[in-house]
């Protein structure tokens, strides 16, 4: 995969990843189609924890739009599931990132 451009908005950067992922979700294998939906898109660490996240390609998962709900809603279902492990580490991993650069203690 080419080295991503710095975003400053959502949409390019899910254009781009479109462009340049597989169409496929990064958690069950399952074929995602041919048209880019932001419902394929889940911020593995939300929006709301760490804005300058929000716009980075190493922060979005291709999920179908039932294992995004999951993911974002019913946790504890995703947490059960082991196909979700990796996203959950690298949640943590982003997030001590964020802090780290913010200069705060996890």
């Amino acid at each position: 995969m080419p080295q991503p451009p710095i975003f400053t908005k959502q949409v390019p950067m899910f254009l781009w990843i479109w462009e340049n992922r597989p169409h496929f979700s990064e958690i069950s294998g399952e074929a995602l189609g041919n048209e880019m939906s932001v419902f394929f898109m889940a911020h593995i660490l939300p929006k709301s924890l760490s804005k300058r996240f929000k716009c980075d390609p190493r922060n979005i998962c291709l999920m179908t739009p039932l294992e995004h709900h999951n993911y974002d809603h019913a946790t504890q279902i995703a947490k059960r599931d082991p196909r979700y492990n990796w996203v959950f580490e690298m949640r943590q991993i982003l997030k001590a990132q964020d802090h780290k650069l913010s200069g705060s203690k996890i």
